[in-house]
C-alpha cells in the first residue's frame, strides 16, 4: 500500500515536467504498476487520487505546462483505453478508467492548438482509427463511440448529464440565470477566445448521445426534466419581474408567452 502511495506521488511529480524524456520512462513504468495492481478497493482508491490529479490540471486556468503535462499522461495510459480492448476488462476497470475519457474530451477543447492535435491523436489510437481527425470531430466520434461501450452504465450517465448541464444546484442554476440579467458596464469582459469551444453544438452532440443510452430507471428523462422545469419558471420569473421585452419584441405578446407560460403550470 505504501508502495502503491509512492508510485501516486512520484506520478503526481512527473507532471511538472512532461518533456523530460527519462521521466516518461519512469512514467510509463509508473502507470503499468498502477494498472496491474490487484484490483482491490484500496489500490482503485489510489488509481483515483492520480485520476483526480489529472483532471485538476486539465482544466483551462492551469497553465500550458501542467495542461500538457496531463496530455503526455493519457498519451502514456492510452494503451489501456483502445475501446476495442476494453470490452475484456472487468466491471470495476471500466468504471474507473472512464474519468480518463472525461478529461480527454475536455482536452479537445483546449485553448492550446498543439494540446488539441495531441488529444486528437490519442482519439484516433483509441477508437482504433488511423486518420487523426479535427478536434471538433474526434470529440464527436469519441462520444459515439463512448455510447456503445458505456451504453448500460449509470456513471456515464451521471457524468454525460453534468457536462450538459453543468450545475449540481438547482438553486445555484437560477441565482446565475438572474445574475445575466443584472446591468453591467462589462459587456466582453467574460467573453471567451477559444473558438474551439461551441457549446451549442457540444449539447446537441450530447443530448444526442443521451438518447441512444439505456433509461429503464428514468435517470436521464427526471434529469432533464428537472432543469427544464427550473429554466422556464425563472423565464418566466424574469419576465414577470422586469418586464423584458426582449431583443426582438417576442416577450411583449401575450400570444407567444403563452405556451411558456401552459408549460410551467402543467409542470
Amino acid at each position: 500500500m505504501n508502495d502503491l502511495k509512492a508510485i501516486v506521488l512520484e506520478t503526481m511529480i512527473l507532471l511538472e515536467d512532461p518533456y523530460n524524456m527519462y521521466l516518461k520512462d519512469i512514467r510509463k513504468f509508473t502507470y503499468y504498476k498502477l494498472w496491474y495492481t490487484e484490483s482491490k478497493e484500496v489500490y482503485w482508491e489510489q488509481f483515483s487520487i492520480w485520476i483526480k490529479y489529472l483532471d485538476l490540471n486539465s482544466n483551462e486556468d492551469k497553465d500550458f505546462t501542467k495542461r500538457m503535462s496531463v496530455m503526455q499522461s493519457l498519451i502514456c495510459f492510452s494503451g489501456h483505453l483502445i475501446l476495442n480492448n476494453i470490452f475484456n476488462y472487468f466491471p470495476q476497470q471500466l468504471e474507473n478508467i472512464l474519468p480518463l475519457y472525461f478529461i480527454l474530451l475536455k482536452l479537445l477543447k483546449d485553448d492550446d492548438r498543439i494540446i488539441r492535435d495531441l488529444a486528437s491523436e490519442v482519439v484516433s489510437r483509441i477508437i482504433s482509427e488511423k486518420t487523426i481527425f479535427s478536434s471538433v470531430y474526434s470529440s464527436e466520434l469519441l462520444l459515439n463511440n463512448l455510447s456503445i461501450v458505456y451504453k448500460s452504465s449509470f456513471l456515464f450517465k451521471e457524468k454525460l448529464l453534468n457536462l450538459l448541464i453543468d450545475f449540481e444546484n438547482i438553486t445555484e442554476f437560477q441565482t446565475k440565470m438572474l445574475s445575466c440579467t443584472q446591468k453591467t458596464n462589462n459587456l466582453f469582459i467574460h467573453e471567451k477566445m477559444n473558438l474551439w469551444k461551441d457549446n451549442t453544438r457540444d449539447n446537441y452532440e450530447m443530448i444526442k448521445i443521451l438518447t441512444l443510452l439505456d433509461d429503464d430507471d428514468g435517470y436521464i428523462v427526471n434529469k432533464l426534466t428537472l432543469w427544464a422545469n427550473s429554466f422556464s419558471k425563472i423565464l418566466l420569473q424574469i419576465i414577470a419581474e422586469k418586464g423584458y421585452d426582449g431583443h426582438l419584441g417576442w416577450t411583449s405578446n401575450e400570444d407567444n408567452r403563452h405556451p411558456i407560460k401552459k408549460i410551467s403550470r402543467t409542470q
